[in-house]
């Protein structure tokens, strides 16, 4: 995200959250923009863990087989 917003400004683009009140033209607007960034990002690593930690409690209760095989006819390739 932050990319896209250093990539639009470089175009010259400001970018003005009215409902946030953020305003990359500034310094306090751009802070904001990185630290909700961290967080998206944080919470995507978060969501992550948990779910391989899951994924690895039901493996040990042998509840998790994983994806079933989808049947390929290879005919149709070639």
């Amino acid at each position: 995200m932050l990319n896209i917003i250093d990539t639009l400004t470089d175009k010259g683009v400001t970018i003005i959250s009215h409902k946030e009140k953020i305003d990359t033209d500034t310094p306090a607007g751009k802070f904001m923009l990185t630290v909700f960034a961290a967080l998206s990002q944080l919470e995507c690593e978060q969501l992550k863990q948990r779910q391989r930690e899951g994924i690895e409690i039901a493996k040990a209760q042998g509840k998790y087989t994983g994806r079933k095989p989808i049947p390929t006819d290879w005919t149709r390739f070639g």
